[in-house]
């Protein structure tokens, strides 16, 4: 499960207590919660990075969200407690028409999959599948968009996850 977090629920005191209370309440494990935040911030000052380093202490995987949107470099993808590189829909958006937006993907999913980082990729914005298939020719891991589903409320996104959950 995955999570958007605001400057604001990020700077605030509780946010480490409050994770940690969803995570027993729920009894989700915390590699299966995903907080994304978008890169500008998690570089704009040292209470938001010591916060991201708590959350990691839970075992909370984090993802900077809409990568190469904002003024950061592939080379400070290691100055972060990231698990997960989201590479935002602007690039993908083009990779069928612009060989200069399949090679930055490209060359952000081999830095992010280096020996030295790890990370995993997730592809924002998928809406066709034959950009999908590209996408997987670059070893992109993960693709969300509107190939695979329309955001959903709650209870129709339970309804679509029960769907396809492995039967037997």
């Amino acid at each position: 499960m995955s999570v958007n977090l605001s400057r604001a629920e990020i700077i605030g005191p509780p946010l480490v207590a409050d994770v940690q209370d969803a995570l027993r309440a729920s009894g989700i494990a915390p590699a299966c919660l995903q907080s994304e935040v978008t890169e500008s911030l998690a570089a704009e000052n040292p209470i938001i990075q010591a916060r991201l380093y708590e959350l990691k202490a839970l075992g909370v995987m984090l993802a900077p969200d809409d990568f190469g949107t904002g003024c950061s470099s592939l080379a400070s993808l290691h100055q972060w407690p990231v698990d997960v590189t989201k590479i935002d829909r602007s690039f993908v958006s083009q990779i069928d028409t612009s060989a200069h937006h399949r090679v930055l993907v490209e060359a952000t999913v081999r830095v992010a999959r280096s020996l030295s980082l790890g990370l995993g990729t997730v592809v924002e914005g998928v809406e066709t599948a034959s950009r999908a298939q590209m996408l997987k020719a670059l070893h992109c891991a993960k693709c969300q968009g509107y190939l695979y589903a329309r955001p959903l409320p709650v209870i129709a996104a339970t309804q679509w996850l029960v769907a396809r959950l492995p039967r037997g």
